[in-house]
């Protein structure tokens, strides 16, 4: 859920405001962004994000890609991320290179999850997503 936007990024929260303590991701709580190649066909270059822990340092995130709309053969392209309380931290990764066709969609998503106890008032804050790819 879509909270607000602060400390230059947006932030997300649980539907109920309490998030639950758990040591990794859930695969049913992420922010998704997609690509979608309608023509001509593309080579993904980089995967930057920019992510942050709104309301304390507890909060860790994923984050994964696919060509699959259900994640059947996601590639993590980084894990158990962190960062201060209240500061967006951007994680790159470069040199991917990976083609995708016309008719094909990339998925990426953030899994955001808490390490620490069962808590209110914590969100997971993410800014600048940016995708880079070569059009072929």
């Amino acid at each position: 859920m879509n909270k607000n936007v602060a400390n230059g990024g947006a932030r997300f929260d649980t539907p109920d405001g309490i998030w639950p303590a758990e040591a990794a991701r859930n695969p049913s709580r992420y922010v998704e962004f997609t690509v979608p190649v309608t023509a001509g066909s593309l080579t993904l270059d980089s995967i930057a994000a920019g992510g942050g822990s709104g309301g304390g340092s507890n909060m860790r995130w994923d984050i994964v890609y696919s060509m699959a709309s259900d994640f059947s053969a996601p590639t993590a392209l980084g894990t158990a991320l962190s960062a201060v309380k209240d500061t967006l931290v951007t994680s790159t990764f470069p040199s991917l290179g990976v083609a995708v066709a016309a008719g094909q969609t990339l998925y990426l998503r953030v899994y955001p999850y808490n390490i620490s106890g069962a808590a209110s008032g914590k969100s997971i804050m993410l800014g600048n997503v940016v995708v880079s790819a070569v059009t072929n």
